[in-house]
């Protein structure tokens, strides 16, 4: 779709600035506050501009928390929203000077004139999918908090004193036990709902895709809503390899963005590695690629691309991963 105009927002904990853009040009600047008050007077900014609401893309980064009031007004009053990551925004503008909100609302505008046509709408996740959201997050920070404090006992158990060592331990032991009632949360979150529950099913049944994994796709992915093709979900994971190579004088190594989500392609890693056993056939695809003389971990990368591939195949064509497709349907 073809949009008239552009509105940048950048936002903080309780203000937002605002761009208005129509062909790459600003028609008006400014600051509200980030309050259902703040976003009624942006709306009436628009009307004293007669903008047509339909012609308006507005453009935000995701900022977690902060986005959430502003995204759930934008949604209530059916406005086309393009959701967009931080650090996308940063690069395709190029080298930049100063940084203030209301430069940086002028940019996010911009970005969104700019590339209107890579534009990916923002869809409202379900109630049961953002729950899921809440109770994967949770998970993430224990995960963090018990690495943290078995590195630091670890690392410095000899040198600390025996009453830190054991309060420590039981800290840990306590941490360990709430991990392990949210994974029993999140699974029975997920029994629960028959969409979460049949597209759980679908993602996990590829090999090598265990429970953590396939909740954490679903929620980044947005139920699979967020991503029109396998190839796209792996550029956002960071596993689609990408060429590096200029006339004559540069020839370096195919290599993959590191403008991706991390912690996705953490899990997506050591989902390629429990698939290197004796008796899978990814495994002998990777015993024959490196006797080619193929680098190791270029081949788990093309693994991790396989097991993505595999997984928005499943969801795709609503059914289980079968090892042996009948060719008519492979």
């Amino acid at each position: 779709m073809n949009y008239k105009y552009y509105i940048g927002l950048d936002i903080s904990k309780t203000s937002i600035d605002y761009c208005f853009l129509q062909e790459g040009k600003p028609l008006v600047q400014g600051k509200i506050h980030n309050t259902l008050g703040g976003y009624k007077k942006l709306q009436a900014q628009a009307r004293a501009l007669n903008l047509s609401l339909k012609e308006v893309l507005f453009c935000l980064e995701h900022t977690g928390e902060y986005s959430k009031r502003v995204l759930k007004w934008l949604n209530q009053t059916e406005m086309k929203v393009w959701l967009e990551s931080p650090l996308a925004i940063k690069r395709s503008l190029g080298l930049t000077r100063g940084k203030n909100d209301k430069v940086d609302a002028y940019r996010i505008a911009l970005y969104a004139y700019r590339f209107e046509d890579q534009a990916v709408l923002w869809e409202k996740p379900r109630l049961e999918l953002e729950q899921l959201q809440q109770l994967t997050s949770w998970r993430k920070h224990l995960v963090g908090s018990v690495s943290s404090l078995e590195t630091r006992l670890k690392e410095s158990q000899d040198h600390l004193d025996k009453r830190v060592v054991k309060s420590s331990q039981k800290i840990l032991k306590g941490l360990k036990e709430e991990l392990k009632q949210v994974n029993d949360l999140i699974q029975a979150h997920i029994k629960k709902d028959k969409e979460l529950s049949d597209q759980h099913k679908q993602v996990s049944s590829v090999h090598g895709v265990g429970k953590v994994l396939a909740a954490e796709l679903m929620v980044t992915t947005n139920e699979f809503k967020r991503f029109s093709s396998a190839k796209q979900l792996a550029c956002y994971a960071g596993v689609a390899p990408f060429e590096h190579r200029s006339g004559s004088s540069i020839r370096g190594k195919t290599r993959v963005s590191r403008l991706a989500n991390m912690g996705l392609k953490k899990l997506l890693h050591m989902a390629a590695i429990s698939c290197l056993r004796k008796g899978n056939e990814l495994y002998e695809f990777y015993q024959k690629k490196v006797a080619q003389g193929k680098a190791k971990m270029a081949v788990i990368n093309a693994i991790r691309n396989k097991i993505i591939h595999r997984i928005f195949a499943c969801v795709r064509d609503n059914r289980l991963y079968e090892k042996n497709m009948p060719p008519a349907l492979a």
